[in-house]
């Protein structure tokens, strides 16, 4: 067991190394393109909000539903 954990520590730093040739296709452009999506999508959101005015609102709104709560519109049936 001890000695199949060695091996696998040692092929998973072979390939993660500078001296394969695969690293940079396989490896490293995954790698990068993964964290650059994560990344984007993370700091896209907060603007998104703040551009489309969602955040605002809900800030706005949430004092407003506080006091209505229990609060029913009555609508009549006939005018």
């Amino acid at each position: 067991m001890k000695r199949l954990l060695k091996g696998l520590l040692f092929f998973i730093g072979w390939v993660l190394s500078p001296f394969t040739w695969w690293n940079d296709a396989f490896v490293n452009v995954p790698l990068s393109y993964l964290i650059a999506n994560q990344l984007f999508y993370i700091t896209r959101l907060p603007f998104l909000w703040l551009y489309t005015g969602d955040l605002p609102m809900n800030q706005k709104a949430t004092p407003v539903r506080a006091r209505m709560n229990g609060f029913r519109f009555r609508v009549p049936l006939h005018r």
